[in-house]
C-alpha cells in the first residue's frame, strides 16, 4: 500500500511526502483497529485495503490526503467510539506498543529523551510490562 500512489515522474519530495501520508493513514488506522479491539490480521483488512490502493494510485499528495481522511472519516472504529481500552488474553503486545508510543509521544511533548526502544522491550532483564508503562 505504501507505493500504491508513486508515479515513476515523481521526484524525491513528493515520494516522501506520498510516503508519510499513507504511513500515517496506516498507523491511524491500526491503532484505532488495536484501540477498539478489533482484528488487524492480513485475512480481515485485505479486501478492504486493496479498494484503497486502487483509489489512490498515481494521486498527487493532496488528491491522496484527502482520500485517505475520507477514508478513515468513514471508518466506524475510532478512538472516541471506546472510552476504556482494554488488556485481554489476545491483546497484550499491540496494547504494550500503543502505552509505550503514547509514553513516549508525552514524553518528547515534554521536551524529555525519547525512551521508546526501552519500552517497547517486553521479555528479560529491565522489560517494561503493561502496568509500568
Amino acid at each position: 500500500m505504501l507505493l500504491a500512489p508513486l508515479k515513476k515522474e515523481d521526484d524525491e519530495a513528493v515520494i516522501r511526502t506520498k510516503l508519510q501520508i499513507v504511513g500515517t493513514f496506516i498507523d491511524i488506522l491500526v491503532t484505532r483497529r488495536i484501540w477498539n479491539s478489533k482484528a488487524i490480521d492480513y485475512s480481515t483488512m485485505q479486501y478492504a485495503k486493496f479498494l484503497i490502493m486502487r483509489d489512490i494510485r498515481g494521486k498527487d499528495p493532496v488528491e491522496l490526503a484527502s482520500i485517505l481522511i475520507g477514508n478513515l472519516s468513514q471508518e466506524q472504529e475510532t478512538f472516541s467510539s471506546n472510552d476504556r481500552l482494554r488488556l485481554h488474553g489476545g491483546n497484550g503486545k499491540q496494547i504494550h506498543n500503543v502505552l509505550a508510543r503514547m509514553t513516549e509521544f508525552v514524553e518528547v511533548g515534554s521536551e524529555m529523551k525519547s525512551k521508546y526502544g526501552e519500552y517497547i522491550v517486553r521479555s528479560g532483564r529491565g522489560a517494561y510490562e503493561n502496568e509500568r508503562i
